[in-house]
C-alpha cells in the first residue's frame, strides 16, 4: 500500500513536473526541499497545502490518503481477469451499458490511488469482480484474499511458528500473527 508521501510523488510525477516546479503551484510556494520532505514522509503538508494536492491530483483529501485500498482491490479484480488495462476499460464500459467512458490511462491512476472512478464506474468494477460495490470499497484488507490465499499464508506462517518456539520470533511478531490467524479464523 503506498503511502501518502508516495501519492503525493505520483501526482508530481504525472504532471512531469520536477519538486521545484510542482512547489511553485502553492501560495505561497513551496521550497522544493519541503516537496521532498512530503514525498519521503518525512514531513506532511498542513490541511491547505493537501487539499490543494488532491485538487491538482483530481482526488479528495480522504482519497489521497486511503484510496490504495481501492486502486489494490481494482489491480486484483483486472489481473484475476487477466485483462490488459485496456482491455478491462472497454469491459467496464460495456458493463456500465455505454454510460462510462474510460481509458487504461484511467483504470492505471485507480489503480495506482491516484483517483477513485465515479459511482457508476465503481458499479461497472464491481460487477466485473463478482462482488456489491460495498465489498469493492470495504477496508477490510483480508477481504482483497480468497480463502485459499489466506490458508497458504497461514501455512507459509506456521513455520515461522515453529521458528517462534526456537526464539526466532519477538514476542511482537507472535502477537502480530496471533491477531493474523484470528482475523482469518473469523472470515473462514
Amino acid at each position: 500500500m503506498k503511502t501518502t508521501g508516495e501519492r503525493i510523488k505520483d501526482i508530481r510525477l504525472e504532471l512531469g513536473e520536477t519538486l521545484e516546479e510542482f512547489g511553485k503551484r502553492f501560495n505561497p510556494p513551496i521550497h522544493k526541499g519541503s516537496v521532498s520532505l512530503w514525498e519521503n514522509n518525512r514531513n506532511f503538508p498542513n490541511p491547505k497545502n493537501l487539499k490543494v494536492i488532491a485538487e491538482i491530483g483530481g482526488t479528495t483529501v480522504e482519497e489521497l490518503h486511503f484510496s490504495s485500498l481501492i486502486g489494490k482491490r481494482i489491480k486484483h479484480i483486472r489481473v484475476s481477469r487477466k485483462e490488459t488495462l485496456e482491455e478491462f476499460a472497454e469491459n467496464i464500459i460495456k458493463a456500465s451499458g455505454n454510460s462510462v467512458k474510460t481509458g487504461k490511462s484511467n483504470v492505471s491512476r485507480w489503480e495506482k490511488g491516484l483517483n477513485k472512478p465515479n459511482d457508476i464506474t465503481l458499479q461497472a468494477i464491481a460487477e466485473l469482480g463478482g462482488i456489491t460495490v460495498d465489498q469493492l470499497l470495504n477496508s477490510n484488507p483480508l477481504s482483497d484474499y480468497s480463502t485459499d490465499e489466506l490458508l497458504q499464508e497461514l501455512d507459509r506462517r506456521g513455520i515461522e511458528t515453529k521458528q517462534l518456539n526456537n526464539g526466532w520470533l519477538s514476542n511482537h511478531e507472535k502477537r502480530r500473527l496471533d491477531k493474523y490467524i484470528e482475523m482469518v479464523i473469523r472470515r473462514i
